[in-house]
């Protein structure tokens, strides 16, 4: 069974305030689990019909962060991102993120943490895949910063 996470109201990828923003809405699909569907209008397109790059990173970007979230109820902020585009993505077609923890269930929640997440096309074939290493932000700003965010 899934479950909503929170979400930032204005975060350019989950924000449904940020009125230029994708409005993904991640849900958690077990401890180290998370997806988002979404379908990217043509103001986001690289080129003629085809999804901006930047907009690929970002979504797979912000995928690997719900995930550490779910899975360790801390935030995170980027370290490295490294993208793999495996195909051209278009604009006005729906997708699918998917996101996991690479961790332990249950292990120690470390400072620094790892992810990994893609983008399915509606057949189900990758777009793009992404891994990622993640700094944990203190504890009082996590705690400042869900206390805004919308809980589902």
């Amino acid at each position: 069974m899934t479950k909503k996470l929170p979400r930032d109201l204005t975060c350019f990828v989950c924000g449904k305030e940020n009125p230029y923003g994708l409005k993904l809405c991640f849900e958690s699909l077990d401890e180290l689990n998370v997806s988002a569907n979404f379908m990217p209008a043509e103001h986001l397109m690289g080129f003629k019909g085809v999804l901006h790059g930047g907009i690929i990173s970002a979504v797979l970007d912000d995928a690997m962060d719900w995930a550490l979230y779910n899975s360790t109820s801390k935030l995170y902020v980027t370290s490295e991102l490294t993208v793999n585009f495996k195909k051209p993505a278009m604009v006005c077609q729906e997708y699918k993120v998917l996101a996991s923890s690479i961790r332990e269930p249950g292990s120690r929640v470390r400072k620094i943490e790892y992810a990994k997440a893609q983008i399915l096309d509606a057949k189900g074939e990758i777009i793009a895949e992404a891994s990622g290493k993640f700094f944990q932000l203190p504890e009082e700003r996590t705690t400042e910063l869900l206390s805004c965010w919308q809980h589902q």
